[in-house]
């Protein structure tokens, strides 16, 4: 065997081995535990609310609402998984970074995966919120495009109420006209996703 010979092997052999090493690390993304997870979705109900709660029963709706955000994630994420799993790995409640994912989608074909930010909202946010949630997304996807080396596209997923679809839809797309955006918005309601 000559010296080309063994150096292309063993060169095989060390890219082979970098492909394992890339898809593992792809693959091996960090989870939210079950106390982050509550905390995430408390934080995003509690911020969505901060302008507005001042009862006791604003309170305890807050709090229904923030069980039902959790309901509504796990739905999302089964939707999701079925319409990407051929083509992606699709994971659920995802840490890049400080920042908390609610469902990533790592392509098992090409370097563009999906980042998917899920909402529930019954009516539509303040501005001041919406930019909060624009802002955190943007910074999730510069985040998560250098520590991977990977390009991602960022989806906002709201879920609402069949009478509040068109109201939300309505102002996303006001919003939007105003607004570049570094990612899409889809406005679904639960019958939607099932």
């Amino acid at each position: 065997m000559s010296g080309h010979s063994k150096w292309h092997n063993i060169q095989k052999e060390i890219d082979e081995q970098t492909k394992l090493k890339t898809k593992e690390q792809r693959f091996n993304v960090d989870k939210l535990s079950a106390s982050e997870i509550a905390e995430k979705v408390i934080d995003e109900v509690a911020d969505e609310y901060v302008e507005q709660v001042t009862t006791p029963a604003e309170v305890s709706f807050e709090k229904a609402h923030v069980v039902k955000a959790i309901e509504i994630e796990n739905l999302c994420y089964i939707y999701i998984r079925k319409q990407y799993s051929r083509n992606y790995d699709v994971q659920q409640n995802v840490k890049i970074d400080s920042y908390g994912c609610d469902i990533l989608a790592i392509s098992k074909k090409n370097e563009m995966d999906y980042l998917f930010e899920i909402k529930y909202w019954i009516r539509y946010p303040s501005i001041s919120f919406f930019h909060r949630v624009a802002r955190r997304m943007d910074e999730m996807k510069a985040i998560y495009e250098s520590k991977t080396q990977r390009n991602c596209k960022c989806i906002l997923m709201i879920v609402t109420l069949d009478e509040n679809k068109e109201d939300i839809q309505n102002f996303c797309n006001r919003y939007i006209n105003g607004h570049s955006f570094p990612f899409d918005i889809q406005v679904n309601t639960e019958g939607d996703l099932k």
